[in-house]
């Protein structure tokens, strides 16, 4: 599915690094870079570009769930009859960052079960090797993930978890591992540096990402006027309805980063106020709204306009102006392209989970609960799953300053805290290593 984002990108994609380390201020360079190497494999097999994304985005999601019931075997079955259902599997179709950062998520926290079952074998699973290998992995999918968006650094806390757990059990060298983090760190920071000076000379912001007052006004007019119920949004506030595109329009009159800063804020609080509420209840309601998995799908009406019959491709202000043909025209060399669902797997045996909104959000603050029961277990791994919690609530407190709880955003959280519950609820029920120890022993002991 092309969207007015996912035009930006594809067209990036053609020549990468010619804007630099940043787009817009915010936009990073790893996802043009990944367009860019579909590109090239498209070009060697002979199919459409369109086609090629979905295909290989899927092909990453379908790597993570092998993975996942490799290390997990029956115990990943509740989160695989999730990630497997239609709502997820769409996201795929999505030719935005998004569409790979889910299967990040997954991968994380199957490296870091991979590693930590290799001290402690669940039950009926075969036993993890090569701790060190996994960890490793682990670091890398990180990278990738903060390469994307800066916010998926937190990803890694579970991997500082694990780190320790190994290093204090010398299941890894330490060195070594060291030298790997140390290469990543200094990748990324370059990555960073460069977002900074970039930022600097086109905005005159030293900071990796500017222009947030973007999403801001973004969040502000979201949780207004679509997580509020139409008949409860005051008569004062409606005046403000017709400025979605607001931020848009004043970057075209206003060059002034640091005015158009000042006016945005101003309008936000004058919406706010209007509204009859504050910033700070705003910020609040985003923050526990991240903790239960995102409020809000802000493209649910483009994914329902497409179950409608709507062609995916036009999707988008190009699309709409033109029709499909133009963008095909423009990021696909005029191919048509095709959609390969398999609706046996992701529709028919899962319709309990169709559109079920509460469904995910029970499923988001249950496995926050069983990433904290983590701490009943035995043996230093119980540190992992608060690990996992705690990088929710980090980046659900980081939305929450731009009044944003966007589900595509907290997704990959979500599926990782999943498969990391999966685990601890199967080392809750006991190990392949109790028949071995001795009565009173500990895990490790």
């Amino acid at each position: 599915m092309v969207t007015n984002d996912s035009l930006g990108y594809l067209r990036r994609a053609s020549s990468p690094l010619s804007t630099g380390f940043v787009a817009e201020g915010y936009r990073q360079l790893a996802y043009p870079v990944w367009l860019w190497c579909i590109d090239r494999i498209s070009n060697l097999f002979g199919i459409d570009r369109l086609f090629a994304i979905v295909l290989c985005q899927r092909l990453l999601l379908l790597v993570a769930l092998v993975l996942a019931w490799r290390v997990l075997r029956l115990w990943a079955t509740p989160a695989l009859w999730f990630v497997t259902s239609t709502n997820i599997v769409f996201w795929t179709n999505f030719v935005l960052n998004e569409s790979i950062l889910l299967s990040l998520g997954i991968l994380v926290a199957v490296a870091v079960i991979a590693g930590a079952t290799s001290q402690v074998p669940l039950r009926s699973v075969p036993v993890s090797r090569h701790p060190e290998r996994w960890l490793v992995a682990a670091i890398v999918v990180v990278m990738f993930a903060t390469a994307l968006k800066l916010q998926y650094v937190l990803l890694g806390l579970p991997v500082v978890a694990l780190f320790f757990v190994l290093a204090q059990h010398r299941q890894v060298n330490v060195r070594r591992v060291l030298a790997v983090g140390v290469g990543v760190g200094v990748l990324l920071s370059i990555m960073v540096v460069g977002q900074v000076v970039e930022n600097s000379r086109e905005y005159d912001e030293a900071t990796p990402l500017a222009e947030q007052q973007y999403a801001h006004w973004w969040g502000a007019y979201y949780s207004v006027f679509t997580l509020t119920p139409f008949d409860r949004v005051p008569e004062s506030a409606l005046e403000f309805r017709k400025d979605f595109n607001y931020y848009p329009q004043l970057r075209r009159i206003e060059p002034d980063p640091h005015k158009r800063k000042k006016i945005v804020e101003e309008r936000i609080d004058r919406l706010f106020r209007a509204a009859g509420t504050t910033r700070r209840a705003q910020q609040g309601l985003s923050f526990f709204g991240g903790l239960a998995g995102g409020r809000h799908a802000d493209l649910a009406n483009l994914r329902n306009r497409v179950g409608a019959g709507q062609d995916p491709v036009a999707q988008n202000w190009l699309g709409s102006a033109s029709g499909a043909a133009a963008v095909l025209e423009q990021v696909n060399d005029s191919h048509e392209t095709v959609d390969w669902s398999p609706p046996s797997v992701v529709t028919a045996t899962q319709w309990p989970l169709r559109d079920s909104k509460w469904v995910y959000s029970l499923l988001a603050v249950g496995a926050l609960a069983g990433c904290m029961y983590g701490l009943t277990l035995r043996g230093r791994e119980r540190w992992i799953g608060p690990a996992s919690v705690l990088a929710t609530v980090g980046v659900a407190a980081l939305l929450s300053t731009g009044y944003i709880d966007i589900q595509r955003y907290l997704l990959p959280y979500v599926l990782s805290n999943l498969f990391t519950a999966s685990w601890i609820f199967g080392r809750s029920m006991g190990t392949d290593g109790d028949q071995l120890r001795p009565s009173g022993a500990t895990p490790h002991g």
